[in-house]
């Protein structure tokens, strides 16, 4: 291997780098999308909060209010958690691809050079 193809190498070794380190971060911020819907879909399941101080009858009929307003809004963020879902495994294919091209290209550097 001559000079130039060691300064080549190089650049592709860091190249692969900040392409994974990229990769990475863009599952990082789908892995984070997932993870805040998942918790908007746990709010809604979460129970009505017992108001002693209202009447038992206002009470189930916020329950129930409640329930047919949270029913739509959790199809919706389902379908949402279903997109992001999917674009979080696309991001993971895209990481693994990228760490291997990385990883293959930082062994071939760290091999001992022959002249």
């Amino acid at each position: 291997m001559n000079r130039n193809d060691i300064k080549r190498l190089d650049r592709l070794v860091a190249l692969a780098t900040l392409i994974r380190d990229q990769r990475q971060a863009e599952l990082a911020r789908h892995a984070a999308a997932c993870a805040h819907t998942r918790a908007l879909i746990a709010d809604l399941a979460a129970p009505v909060p017992d108001n002693s101080e209202l009447p038992l009858q206002i009470m189930q009929e916020a329950a129930l209010r409640h329930a047919i307003w949270s029913g739509p809004q959790r199809i919706r963020l389902n379908e949402q958690l279903a997109r992001q879902r999917a674009a979080e495994i696309t991001a993971e294919a895209a990481l693994r691809s990228a760490f291997g091209r990385a990883l293959a290209l930082e062994r071939l550097a760290a091999a001992p050079r022959r002249r």
